[in-house]
């Protein structure tokens, strides 16, 4: 990986803990354009890009963490702090074995988990009683787009392609699961703004 992208991938995710979605949305973005700028600014790149990648992904999310840990609702928080975690054991088995496939049986669900809930308390304007039927929606929700892109990036290793309705559809991970995450956390913080206060 090209050591300017490296020294990015450092900084600009800190604007996480002063301002999450924003800073989230650029840690997203620069995982999605790192590969691409191997050789930025004609720096030839260092260390193997697998392994720093994912040193770099578990940065950006320990920062989301740290945001995850002030939830109000206690049931959220440990769902979200339990979905970082498995992940972090995925991480962990990957890098010491190299083996991708770790990567995709313990998938990154908390980071979709994390912008799904905090935009939806976002547009709601206050932290809805989510119990644990809710929470369980919330998590099926968000893994299918996040299996589809790890089953694409770790097993078959190419872009995937599905037949939806008859025409093929070429699942672009990062870009369809950001624009699906918002619509339906937007949606459904809408709902619970309409409904505050109604028992």
């Amino acid at each position: 990986m090209n050591p300017v992208i490296i020294l990015f991938r450092l900084i600009l995710p800190l604007s996480i803990l002063k301002f999450p979605l924003i800073g989230g949305g650029i840690s997203i973005w620069l995982d999605n354009i790192d590969w691409h700028t191997k050789e930025l600014f004609g720096i030839q790149p260092i260390f193997e890009y697998q392994a720093i990648d994912k040193i770099l992904d578990t940065y950006y999310l320990a920062l989301l963490a740290i945001i995850a840990f002030k939830f109000g609702n206690k049931l959220i928080r440990n769902v979200a702090l339990g979905l970082f975690a498995f992940r972090l054991i995925g991480v962990l088995l990957f890098e010491v074995t190299h083996v991708r496939v770790f990567l995709f049986f313990f998938p990154n669900i908390f980071e979709n988990f994390f912008f799904f809930y905090y935009i939806l308390k976002t547009v709601a304007s206050y932290e809805p009683k989510i119990r644990y039927l809710g929470a369980l929606i919330f998590i099926l929700i968000v893994t299918l787009p996040k299996m589809l892109q790890e089953y694409s990036i770790h097993v078959i290793q190419k872009p995937l392609e599905l037949n939806l309705f008859g025409y093929n559809y070429l699942y672009q991970g990062a870009t369809h699961q950001l624009l699906y995450i918002v619509i339906i956390s937007v949606l459904i913080g809408i709902f619970y703004r309409k409904n505050k206060g109604k028992k």
